[in-house]
């Protein structure tokens, strides 16, 4: 679980976001076939998602991620809630022109 502000926070102790409205609802039909089975919630850093779940720190990944043809080499995807979503990189008038996410190599990006 990516723990991301709006998708999946904890507030006042209890798990709070469209992620965590997510895992409600899968526990709950999970349980349906399988009553024992308690579902834990293990948030990581984004960064983190896909190395963690590849070395069996986990079951399953809830975040928002777009499918990428890098990622569907390491992991497989679920359908997604959204498609056709194009993500832009938006930078000041100052910075240098970029021609490829290579360009990004070593930089921080927010």
């Amino acid at each position: 679980m990516s723990a991301d502000l709006g998708f999946y926070y904890i507030e006042k102790g209890l798990p709070r976001g469209i992620g965590a409205e997510q895992l409600y609802h899968f526990e709950k039909h999970f349980k349906k076939k399988y009553p024992k089975v308690k579902l834990q919630v293990i948030p990581v850093p984004r960064d983190d998602l896909i190395p963690a779940l590849v070395n069996g720190y986990g079951d399953l990944i809830v975040a928002n991620l777009t499918v990428t043809p890098g990622r569907e080499q390491v992991i497989q995807f679920s359908t997604p809630i959204l498609d056709g979503i194009d993500e832009l990189i938006i930078t000041s008038d100052d910075y240098p022109a970029l021609s490829s996410l290579e360009d990004l190599s070593g930089k921080e990006v927010g």
